[in-house]
Formats: structure tokens, sequence, C-alpha cells
């Protein structure tokens, strides 16, 4: 629960991996930990460009693996709190898509995923897809 303290030592891990394994798959990893972070104390700015980055980091070295619908979905609700809702619906519906697929429909993290896409339609003014989610 304490979100500050975890930013603070995800950009540590963040600047480790850059500095001795650059190209590892792990700095995807470091990344969405960074935004998740950083979307916990409302810091939108940073967690949208930690994921982001993240993003770019999985697709290449790890395209099928699930966390690249985990920060996709994640990435989309920061992007939704910035009123970007045509690329955070893409993003939020790749994202449930990819973590449903690998988990399934009753595993946390998809339903992590559903009730984010859920809130998130509720705030774009789209009641009945925010429904079909809950």
């Amino acid at each position: 629960g304490n979100f500050a303290l975890a930013a603070t030592h995800f950009d540590q891990t963040v600047r480790l991996v850059k500095q001795h394994t650059p190209q590892s798959p792990n700095l995807g990893f470091a990344l969405s930990y960074v935004g998740r972070a950083n979307a916990a104390l409302g810091n939108t700015d940073v967690a949208i460009e930690a994921f982001s980055d993240a993003l770019a980091v999985l697709e290449q070295k790890l395209s099928e693996h699930w966390l690249v619908g985990d920060v996709r979905w994640r990435l989309g609700v920061q992007l939704a709190a910035r009123e970007q809702f045509a690329e955070a619906e893409t993003l939020i519906q790749s994202g449930l898509a990819r973590v449903t697929s690998q988990w399934g429909p009753d595993d946390a993290r998809t339903l992590a995923a559903r009730a984010a896409a859920a809130t998130r339609y509720e705030a774009m003014g789209e009641s009945s897809k925010a429904a079909a989610y809950r």
C-alpha cells in the first residue's frame, strides 16, 4: 500500500536494468510496475509514459506474453483519464481480450481489467458498454 516507496524502488529497478541488461525484457516488467505505482498515486503523466515505454519493450521482446495485455488496458485507463477516449478504448479492449484469452474469464487479472473497462466506460458516458463488463 505504500505506492510512493514502491515507485521509488521501481524507478531504481528500471535504472539498474538499463545499466546492466538494457536489452532484457525485464525492462518492460520494471516499467510496468513504475506505471502501476504512479497510477495508484494519481501521477497520470508518469504512468502513461511508463506504460507506453513498457508496452514498446514488451511488444518487441515478449509479444505473446499476458503482461502485454495487462499493460495495454492499464495504459488505456490512464489515457481515458486524459480524455483520449478513442485510443483508450482500443487499448482497453485489446488488453482485456489478451488477459482473458490467457487467464480465462474468472481470473483476478481478467476481473481487474473488466472492472477497469466498466469504470472507464461509465466515465466516458457509455453506460450500456459499462454494464456489459460489470
